[in-house]
């Protein structure tokens, strides 16, 4: 049969619908007179034979018209002469050919009806009826399908507790009817860290099926992940449970991922004898931060602002940020213009932001210029008319009177004075400048002191009292990063390693801040048992893989390759 449907293929075909119309007309063949003929032929070959003649030849002509009539009875009248067939679902094209029990009987034969109701591309048993010189027959066409699902699997990487969908190993599936997929065999435990195999089994309708043993991974490490550029705590992101396990990732490894430069970069771990591989892309897909401020002028003010006139503030992850202003602006008149300015990272994220250059005539008051924030000491005397002015526009430079009367100079803290001013026109500017009481040693020695009533005297409880109180920033809390960590509960690793020092002094333990050559990142040293020990109260990886109390060795492998002046430090063990 195998051998048959391919030959109905190989013919040259015809779509069913378009087979072509045979145009003979078999209603002019007198069949009556060739039986006629047959039927005489037959009557004079039963006579006696008669004496042998010059006419044999007409008894010889006589018996060829008889063989000829029988073999066109026979080729005519005589049984079918079609046949089924049988094609598979899918297939674009029949011919006619495949149908005849004869190839002599093509010129005479012709489809009749039955192909309008065939879809090739479902099973199912179609009759057609055709004819031959007239007579017409009716055979079946069997569309069957014998073969599998085309599939597309993959294997998975899940966490702890996935729930099993087959969905997820099969990624397309082709084929000419409806198809199921499911599981085949006993399912691996999904709560255990490990790969293993699952058989996966996709059926059509007609029960043709696919299997494939595909692998999945339940993991506690991400296959891929993706952190942003400066992110140094960016192990919490590439395990299923931050709490649990990132200790999992030993730190010599984590080192190979430098989250300040973009890039791929891919490490393994091998746990309860399973390796888990994952490719960490430190991508930067964060526009830059860009604030704009408005400026107003008067109608004759000559002055050509520039672009960094509009920028209040511009900052990025990279700290590279390239900006430029898309307004050309015009300096007469009066009017309202919208100033743009895109600020670009070296990874093409833009921010766009706009703001307005305002030309109006002089109905503003004098604006104060020099009102930047003072910081002057405890119990100081603070010139707080030293540096400013008031300006107007059409007046010039104008006086003006001040109220410092909410100032407590013996007091740390932020406090404001409040300046005046007024033009001929009685327009009335009033300005502000904030002073900054600072803070004396004693003033930190005494929050220290309260902060300590909050901590064990233990190393470790000062550690981690440090490490989860003092959240991580960009700020390195300037002059006395110890007052800035303690009253804002914030700062980078200088402020986080001063505070820790301070408490581990307040408790009576010896310490002292050391850095790297870089200045890039900053821990404690502690003198306890007779020793010197590094200690780190950071969260970023090079931090939290190092020991309470570590060598100088194991200080080494967790700094990205850099080092620190050993001259100027104690050695550790």
């Amino acid at each position: 049969m195998e051998d048959f449907q391919n030959d109905v293929l190989n013919e040259t075909s015809l779509p069913v619908e378009e087979a072509e119309e045979d145009t003979k007309d078999y209603t002019e063949i007198d069949f009556d007179a060739i039986d006629a003929e047959i039927a005489a032929a037959e009557e004079a070959a039963a006579r006696p034979a008669a004496p042998k003649k010059k006419k044999g030849w007409l008894i010889a002509l006589i018996a060829v018209i008889v063989v000829l009539a029988a073999a066109a009875a026979v080729f005519f009248r005589v049984g079918d002469k079609f046949q089924d067939v049988t094609v598979e679902a899918g297939t674009t094209q029949v011919s006619i050919d495949g149908f005849l029990k004869m190839d002599l009987y093509k010129e005479f034969s012709k489809f009749i009806s039955g192909t309008e109701s065939i879809d090739l591309n479902k099973a199912g048993d179609y009759p057609i009826t055709l004819s031959m010189a007239g007579k017409e027959e009716t055979v079946t066409l069997h569309v069957v399908d014998t073969t599998p699902p085309t599939v597309e699997f993959t294997d998975i990487t899940r966490f702890a507790g996935y729930e099993l969908d087959v969905s997820d190993f099969v990624v397309s599936v082709e084929d000419y009817s409806d198809t199921t997929s499911e599981f085949v065999g006993t399912l691996p435990d999904m709560d255990k860290y490990a790969t293993n195999p699952v058989t996966v089994r996709v059926c059509d309708a007609y029960g043709n099926e696919t299997v494939k043993e595909c692998m999945i991974t339940i993991s506690w490490l991400k296959s891929e992940a993706e952190i942003q550029i400066g992110n140094e705590d960016f192990v919490r992101e590439l395990v299923a449970d931050p709490e649990k396990d990132i200790d999992k990732i030993p730190a010599d490894i984590l080192a190979a991922v430098d989250y300040r430069k973009l890039g791929d970069y891919e490490f393994s771990v091998d746990y309860e004898g399973t390796t888990f591989n994952c490719k960490v892309s430190v991508i930067d897909t964060t526009p830059p931060e860009l604030t704009l401020k408005s400026i107003t002028v008067y109608d004759d003010d000559t002055k050509k602002y520039a672009m960094k006139d509009f920028i209040e503030s511009v900052s990025d992850n990279s700290l590279e940020v390239d900006t430029t202003m898309t307004t050309e602006l015009k300096f007469s008149g009066t009017g309202t213009q919208t100033v743009t300015i895109r600020a670009v990272d070296p990874s093409g994220n833009v921010t766009e932001a706009s703001t307005e250059y305002i030309r109006r005539p002089d109905t503003d008051p004098p604006r104060f210029s020099g009102l930047t924030k003072m910081s002057v000491p405890k119990n100081g005397s603070p010139n707080y008319e030293k540096g400013v002015s008031a300006k107007d526009e059409k007046d010039g430079t104008v006086e003006f009177t001040l109220d410092s009367s909410k100032v407590k100079l013996d007091t740390a803290g932020t406090y404001v004075v409040t300046y005046t001013a007024k033009d001929k026109a009685g327009n009335v500017g009033t300005g502000k400048r904030q002073v900054e009481v600072q803070h004396d040693s004693n003033d930190t020695a005494a929050l220290v002191t309260e902060v300590a009533k909050k901590v064990g005297n233990s190393i470790k409880n000062i550690r981690d009292f440090v490490r989860s109180k003092v959240t991580y920033s960009h700020v390195d809390g300037g002059k006395d990063p110890v007052w800035y960590g303690f009253t804002t509960w914030t700062g980078d690793c200088t402020v986080k390693a001063s505070c820790y020092c301070a408490l581990l002094r307040e408790k009576g333990y010896d310490a002292i801040v050391i850095h790297d050559n870089a200045n890039y990142h900053y821990w404690v040293m502690i003198y306890t048992n007779g020793q010197w020990w590094h200690s780190d109260p950071g969260t970023s990886s090079q931090s939290r893989s190092l020991p309470l109390l570590a060598t100088d060795e194991e200080r080494s492998k967790c700094l990205f390759g850099y080092d620190w002046d050993r001259t100027q430090y104690p050695a550790a063990p």
